[in-house]
């Protein structure tokens, strides 16, 4: 249940991005995106605090810098061009969460998994290449 209200919170989020574009700036757009994330995240604190080691928090920090800047760029991508349009760039999100797992933390992906990332990431490509044979460019 959770993942579904995951994915529901997510797609409103970018219906809400491209409505936000003729009264907001990137940035602002940003902002609020964080701080309503921070917020609602911190909840869990409340079951689940520890004190972070210097080394979290160093983590944390870059975390927070590489998020940010990634949420940016995603915002004005999103300004840009339609959402149906980079949608399958934005799934590719599962293979990179994917190699860095296993870079960082030694992590392997069972074959379901795999199976899952291909159908997901290889729909994406046929729906894109089918797209722009249709229309044109993206932007």
């Amino acid at each position: 249940m959770l993942l579904i209200l995951s994915a529901i919170f997510g797609a409103l989020s970018i219906l809400q991005i491209k409505r936000l574009r003729a009264s907001d700036d990137s940035g602002v757009t940003v902002l609020y995106f964080t701080l309503i994330g921070a917020v609602v995240s911190g909840f869990s604190l409340m079951f689940a605090w520890t004190p972070p080691t210097l080394d979290s928090l160093a983590i944390l920090a870059l975390v927070g810098v590489l998020a940010g800047t990634g949420q940016l760029l995603m915002t004005m991508a999103f300004r840009q061009a339609d959402a149906s349009a980079l949608a399958p760039y934005n799934y590719t999100s599962i293979v990179w969460a994917a190699i860095f797992g296993y870079v960082a933390w030694g992590e392997t992906i069972g074959m379901v998994s795999l199976a899952g990332i291909v159908l997901i990431v290889g729909s994406s490509i046929m729906v894109a290449i089918r797209r722009q044979q249709a229309d044109g460019p993206i932007v």
